[in-house]
């Protein structure tokens, strides 16, 4: 129960500022909450736009479903 709390009132002080600040906080959160995860080989790289496949041509798609 006591990592619930301080989980929420996380969740609390991050609603309270600036977007990247916050984004960086809790992504910094979640890296040091979870061992191994110095390797961040998976992490989407979100510093340059990528469209996913569309179902129909000309029609862009914000998200692929399992990387199809």
């Amino acid at each position: 129960m006591g990592k619930m709390a301080a989980a929420v009132a996380s969740l609390a002080t991050l609603a309270a500022e600036p977007r990247e600040d916050a984004f960086r906080k809790l992504f910094r959160f979640y890296r040091q909450s979870r061992p191994g995860t110095a390797d961040l080989g998976a992490v989407i790289d979100f510093s340059e736009a990528h469209l996913a496949r569309s179902p129909k041509p000309g029609v862009p798609q914000e998200f692929s479903i399992l990387g199809e």
